[in-house]
């Protein structure tokens, strides 16, 4: 049993012995009821905070609004040992989760947390069944001990809005196994899992990252192991479309693969994909002559399509080959010099008009050269 593993008991009862000292009463004052919460009005009774909790549990959703303004902000310990909360969501009016919000809370096994919230610190200290956690789009700091022991999480995914992760911010998480960054690498304290930090021996996480993001090192950064995943290509550059009879032919450029190779490109006709290809030309035939058509390329790898190229128009046409009649040559004028290389010559020019099917001469004249 690694060292990691045999503390787990010892962590837990601690855990638990922390959450009977620290089940204690939080006095709410001047608070308004509505159905399960205490809020209290501010910025002038513009916007709510959640100070309290009073409802049965299980799947709790915060109202994004209360008393008839919006809920901006959750307390601290708004709903510390709420043991009876199973699962959370936070919606994105809150910009502010206080200290301890939910900590402490050992039936919470999800959370759910929305973009207006940019900081947390001690949010969900000692939830040993947290497992499951949904960071917003605009978390910059995971602080001092924010998922510490939540001994549950075995997976996180950081978003690219993260660049600070502090001290035991992930403490004695002793089943994260997969941590994923989905932008460049934070800024790490040195005992962001206090558990890692003192005995590095034990530690099962593995680190995971984009490519085209900074930072990271592979085959191992930190001392963990880093692996760098592969996004969509790019989007194919110089799309070129050649007008023919009833068909016409693409042709574009190679893109970024995105870190895996590129194994085939879909065609788009007017926004309606009509084949795939592992070249980078293709004809597209069974076209009208006289209609406009325009078409579209993406490329495609193991992680999947990326976006569209910028869209290339093309109008077949039937093109039509004229033989112009036999003319006589016109003599060469009496006045020519012999011995100069002069000689009489003819220029004609023709016009093919495809839309009549027919060809007109339009000009007819002597010239020397």
């Amino acid at each position: 049993m690694s060292p990691r593993t045999a503390r787990l008991p010892t962590l837990l009862l601690i855990c638990m012995v922390v959450i009977g000292i620290a089940n204690l009463t939080i006095d709410i004052v001047s608070a308004n009821e509505s159905s399960d919460y205490s809020y209290i009005l501010i910025n002038g009774e513009s916007e709510a905070e959640i100070v309290g909790y009073t409802g049965p549990g299980g799947d709790v959703v915060i109202p994004d609004a209360l008393g008839g303004v919006p809920v901006t902000r959750i307390s601290e310990y708004a709903f510390y040992t709420c043991n009876s909360m199973t699962s959370v969501v936070i919606p994105d009016t809150i910009t502010y989760v206080g200290e301890g919000a939910f900590g402490f809370c050992y039936s919470l096994t999800s959370a759910s947390i929305g973009d207006g919230v940019t900081e947390l610190y001690h949010t969900f200290v000692c939830c040993p069944k947290l497992a499951s956690i949904s960071l917003g789009n605009n978390v910059t700091e995971i602080g001092e001990l924010a998922f510490g022991y939540c001994f549950s999480l075995s997976n996180i995914t950081i978003p690219a809005s993260v660049n600070n992760v502090g001290s035991k911010a992930f403490s004695h998480c002793a089943g994260l196994a997969n941590m994923t960054f989905e932008g460049n690498a934070p800024s790490m304290s040195e005992d962001w899992d206090y558990m890692l930090y003192s005995f590095p021996q034990s530690a099962n996480l593995a680190i995971y990252h984009y490519y085209g993001s900074s930072g990271f090192s592979v085959p191992t950064w930190n001392g963990l192991p880093c692996v760098r995943l592969p996004v969509t290509p790019a989007a194919p550059t110089g799309l070129y479309a050649t007008p023919a009879d009833g068909h016409v032919e693409l042709r574009w450029r190679t893109p970024s693969n995105g870190g895996a190779a590129i194994d085939y490109y879909t065609i788009y006709e007017n926004n309606t994909a009509v084949a795939t290809t592992t070249n980078t030309t293709v004809n597209i035939a069974d076209l009208k002559n006289g209609q406009e058509y325009s078409f579209t390329v993406t490329a495609h790898n193991v992680a999947g399509s990326g976006p569209n190229s910028t869209p290339a128009t093309a109008t077949p046409s039937r093109l039509l080959t004229v033989t112009p009649p036999l003319l006589p040559i016109p003599s060469v004028p009496n006045d020519a010099v012999a011995g100069t290389g002069l000689m009489a010559g003819v220029a004609i020019s023709v016009v093919f008009i495809t839309t009549l099917g027919t060809a007109a001469l339009v000009c007819w004249h002597d010239r020397m050269w």
